[in-house]
């Protein structure tokens, strides 16, 4: 018999600044458990690096903590194909050639284009998109991938990982493509949009699914930070997210005998 029970998450600071892989994160948002869904008066989304709130545009279904939850996850934002998406303005951080976006996306079909999953206009026009199966976006330059049906309603970790000289995508932890240099982000104050293109919201980029925990970097994470990231965020983030409380778990490993203490019983406390 085992019993465990985590910790709740630290609202107060949910990141864990120390852990490697929070290096050079400028945004997070993702569904979490114990919240008003992570959301403020039901139309922003909380950056849980406490930097820039997003907001909800034309959300039609809204958050739906309920809505296909991936593995690891609490919920997902539902996007109707249509018109759906949701924004995040500031993000003054995230600039140059040195970027990572990553989060968890689930299709269940393309738009005329594909689906831009993020993206502005400001400044240097630069987006994140699936155009098919065997093409990809990397901020804003084409990644030529090894054959992947996006849009069949599954859920993937996607990682887009651009330097000053390549761009990559990695999904579920593996890479399936590589390209040229990326278009830099702009510096300064940049409103992105999230699932949808920046600037025609009702035009052939439309994601038609779900996506939960986006997080976006001003680095280029390296292919062992790529493989962690997916590892941990099917795992709830052990280390990631800052956690409050007792954690109390038990073990017992061998059945007693009738009447008898049973043997090799682990009992644990800690913070």
């Amino acid at each position: 018999m085992i019993a465990f029970r985590a910790g709740g998450i630290n609202y107060g600071q949910p990141v864990n600044w120390s852990h490697p892989l929070n290096r050079g994160l400028v945004w997070w948002w993702m569904v979490l458990p114990d919240r008003p869904p992570t959301w403020v008066s039901a139309t922003s989304l909380i950056d849980l690096c406490q930097r820039d709130n997003g907001y909800l545009g034309d959300m039609a279904r809204g958050l739906n903590p309920d809505s296909v939850p991936r593995v690891g996850g609490w919920g997902s934002l539902a996007f109707d194909g249509v018109n759906d998406n949701a924004q995040v303005a500031g993000l003054s951080a995230f600039s140059g050639a040195a970027t990572t976006v990553a989060a968890w996306l689930r299709c269940s079909a393309y738009d005329a284009s594909g689906f831009v999953w993020f993206g502005t206009t400001v400044g240097a026009t630069t987006y994140w998109q699936v155009a098919s199966n065997t093409a990809c976006y990397c901020s804003t330059t084409l990644v030529n991938v090894t054959s992947t049906p996006f849009a069949d309603g599954a859920w993937r970790h996607l990682c887009f990982v651009a330097t000053a000289a390549a761009t990559e995508v990695y999904v579920n932890g593996i890479s399936i493509g590589t390209g040229a240099a990326p278009t830099s982000v702009a510096a300064g104050s940049k409103t992105f949009m999230i699932g949808d293109w920046y600037g025609a919201p009702t035009t052939d980029f439309n994601l038609a699914g779900n996506m939960d925990d986006l997080r976006v970097y001003n680095r280029s994470l390296v292919a062992s930070d790529v493989r962690q990231l997916y590892n941990l965020s099917r795992q709830r983030y052990p280390g990631v997210l800052n956690r409050v409380g007792t954690t109390r778990w038990i073990a017992d490993v061998q059945a007693a005998a009738a009447g008898r203490v049973p043997q090799r019983m682990l009992l644990g406390v800690g913070a």
